[in-house]
This record gives C-alpha cells, structure tokens and sequence, in this order.
C-alpha cells in the first residue's frame, strides 16, 4: 500500500448495507463496539442460519484507515484469532461468514485492526 492510497483511505467515506444473510437467522450474541485508537459507533453481532454463522457489524461508523481488517480473537493481541476479511466500508450494515469448524465458545473478542500499521481501531467482547 502506497503512502498516497493509506491517506485516501482515511479521508474517504465508503458506505454499504447489505441485508441480513438470512431472514431467520438467530441472532446469539450482540455487543457494542468500543473505541480503542479511533472513535467508533455501531454494534457486533453473532448470527446463526441453517448452515451457516455470520459475524454481522451493524449501524457500523470510523474513521476510515487503511487495511482495515475484521476478525474473532481468543484476546486482544490477536495470538489465537480467525481474519474473517478486509473491513468492508467505514459505515453501514455488513456481514462477514464465520468458517463452520470454528468454536465460537473459544473467541473472547471481535476486533478491526489496521494490518498495515498494527493499530487496534476498536473491540467488542463477546462475553458482554
């Protein structure tokens, strides 16, 4: 990443807003998003559908950085974590699929961190 594209990440303003990833899902868990190096609304969620689970941000609003990365971790440093994808937009409603063999009972944390320059943007933990 160029140091041109990291300072267009931040200043820019993308948006998108998928819908649930399935009408009935269930949602299991919810928690809100807490500010760690920049100031973020919004809320994680844990949605099960009939085969599938799903890490849902919800309401999801930052200041936008560059590489930006989603992830379940069993801590903060992100020792023992699963990368579920780059961070889609800075605001909206997206979904991320959480692979099958994962043991949600074993991540503690959802977390977005910038890959690039190692930096925890914000937090929720799942046993809120």
């Amino acid at each position: 990443m160029t140091f041109l594209s990291s300072i267009n990440s931040i200043f820019s303003k993308k948006v998108v807003d998928e819908q649930l990833p399935e009408k009935n899902a269930e949602k299991l868990k919810e928690v809100m998003l807490k500010k760690s190096a920049h100031k973020v609304d919004g809320k994680a969620l844990i949605i099960k559908g009939k085969e599938k689970l799903w890490l849902r941000l919800e309401n999801f609003k930052t200041f936008g950085g560059p590489d930006l990365r989603v992830h379940l971790s069993q801590d903060m440093k992100l020792k023992e974590s699963i990368e579920l994808g780059k961070l889609k937009a800075n605001r909206g409603n997206f979904n991320y699929e959480i692979p099958n063999e994962t043991n949600l009972s074993q991540y503690k944390f959802v977390l977005i961190k910038c890959k690039t320059f190692n930096i925890l943007f914000s937090y929720g933990k799942l046993n809120d």
